[in-house]
């Protein structure tokens, strides 16, 4: 079985990993999680980060397939539109974002926000399964971090990616293990 490559992106500003997992095989890949950077005291935005990414895209010759967000993000704006207007790649986000929409929808006072997560091309269900290239993934719906987060596992039960928020008093170690067994049956094939 194919072993997906795996490539993280650490923002300092907001604490972020952002992921590109690719297809050995295919050469597809999905970018997970990007950020737009954001400039508080300026009010202005940036595309470092997302650039970055597309820079390792093209440097290792993978084709993007997918631009996925695990959840919506209240920490740091999303790259996902911007990397579709400049790609032409579809975007993804668990179906349960809608939930959050309305949420925020109520608290911000923001009635003219769309609360049916047109924003992305696909809304992913709980059990869905997608493609990047040749590898099958799963999607689990991992509430927690956000009421709407997603997980996605490939097909062979190795962890592309999860959003864990765990209010356990117990060792990391522990709740590792815990979580791996959750997802995979075993902590020693999850990466």
């Amino acid at each position: 079985m194919q072993q997906p490559e795996v490539a993280g992106f650490y923002d300092a500003r907001t604490g972020s990993i952002q992921h590109v997992v690719a297809c050995p095989s295919s050469r597809r890949c999905a970018i997970i999680d990007p950020v737009l950077d954001f400039d508080e005291k300026s009010g202005s935005t940036a595309t470092t980060n997302a650039d970055a990414i597309l820079d390792y895209i093209n440097s290792r010759n993978l084709k993007l397939e997918w631009i996925l967000d695990t959840h919506p993000h209240a920490d740091h704006f999303s790259a996902a539109g911007y990397l579709k207007a400049k790609t032409g790649v579809p975007t993804a986000i668990g179906e349960r974002v809608k939930q959050v929409q309305r949420i925020w929808q109520r608290i911000y006072n923001f009635s003219d926000l769309p609360c049916d997560g047109s924003q992305w091309d696909r809304l992913f269900c709980d059990g869905e399964t997608f493609n990047i290239g040749e590898l099958e993934a799963r999607v689990m719906h991992s509430p927690g971090h956000t009421l709407a987060s997603i997980a996605m596992s490939s097909a062979m039960q190795r962890s592309f990616t999860t959003h864990f928020s765990c209010p356990i008093a117990a060792p990391p170690g522990q709740i590792f293990q815990a979580a791996a067994q959750l997802i995979c049956g075993s902590p020693s094939r999850t990466f």
